[in-house]
């Protein structure tokens, strides 16, 4: 089977995203943006950076391999949501993101985990949403006048 979609599809990318099996599923989340992302961007927060590729092309027009790898520097965040700082490795690109976004918190929340692809970061995410749903559901709660959740009747 797998020969057979290699054959219908033009690309190794569609022919790994068209896989029903769990390599085709990571390579889907990897090839997500069109990029293949190093490895190294599982362990910050590399915001769809990753490793560029080129010529560089002299006056002679001779052509040499290169690559630009992505600003990396030691970043801290707050977190809000869990009243403590988060240390990073991030991209400066990541960091505008964060800045824009107004924290830590809000950008992880926005932010799929394709992007992310940091295992820490994604289960910082979770916990983020864990503790903000129970706080809506407080919130919730206290705003009912009769102390029930709403929908449920007494």
């Amino acid at each position: 089977m797998a020969s057979m979609v290699k054959a219908l599809c033009t690309s190794w990318r569609a022919a790994a995203m068209a896989r029903p099996t769990a390599i085709g599923a990571l390579c889907a989340s990897v090839f997500t943006r069109g990029l293949a992302f190093c490895h190294r961007a599982r362990r910050g927060l590399y915001a769809g950076r990753g490793i560029n590729f080129g010529n560089n092309v002299s006056f002679s027009k001779r052509r040499t391999k290169m690559r630009q790898l992505p600003n990396v520097q030691p970043a801290s965040f707050y977190s809000q949501t869990l009243g403590r700082v988060l240390k990073f490795r991030a991209t400066t690109h990541a960091i505008r993101c964060v800045d824009k976004a107004g924290d830590i918190d809000r950008w992880l929340l926005k932010s799929p985990n394709s992007l992310i692809l940091n295992p820490q970061a994604i289960a910082l995410k979770k916990k983020i949403k864990r503790i903000k749903g129970r706080a809506a559901g407080l919130a919730a709660l206290a705003a009912s006048p009769d102390g029930q959740p709403a929908g449920i009747a007494s």
